[in-house]
C-alpha cells in the first residue's frame, strides 16, 4: 500500500506528462500489476478530458494583446539599449573644459567657472 499511496502523489505530474522518464517508467510499471491505481488513474484522466473539453478560455481581446505585445517589445529595447547613467556620460551633457577658480566668493559659495 505504501508504493500505492507513492504513486497516487505523482498521479496528476503523471497525467500532466510532467514526470521524467524514469519516474514516468516506474508508475507505468506499478499501474500494470495495480488494478486500484489503474482505476483511479483512468478516473482521473476522464475527469480532466471532460474538464478540459468544458473549461475552453475565452481568448483575452484583441486590444490587450496589441497592449501586451507593445509593453513586451519596449522591454526587449529596453535590455537590448539600456538608459544612459550609472556611470557613464550622457551625450547631452559634455563636461566644461574651462578652469575653476581657486578661491571662494565672498558668499562663501562653490567655485565659479570662468
Amino acid at each position: 500500500m505504501a508504493v500505492c499511496s507513492t504513486i497516487l502523489q505523482r498521479l496528476y505530474p503523471y497525467l500532466d506528462g510532467e514526470l521524467g522518464v524514469k519516474e514516468a517508467l516506474r508508475v507505468e510499471a506499478h499501474l500494470s500489476r495495480c488494478r486500484s491505481c489503474r482505476e483511479a488513474v483512468a478516473l482521473e484522466r476522464r475527469f480532466l478530458t471532460t474538464l478540459r473539453s468544458h473549461a475552453t478560455p475565452t481568448p483575452a481581446p484583441a486590444s490587450m494583446r496589441q497592449r501586451v505585445s507593445e509593453a513586451i517589445a519596449r522591454e526587449a529595447m529596453r535590455k537590448r539599449d539600456p538608459p544612459k547613467g550609472h556611470g557613464q556620460s550622457s551625450p547631452s551633457r559634455k563636461p566644461s573644459t574651462e578652469p575653476l577658480t581657486s578661491t571662494r566668493s565672498s558668499s562663501g559659495k562653490s567655485p565659479k567657472r570662468v
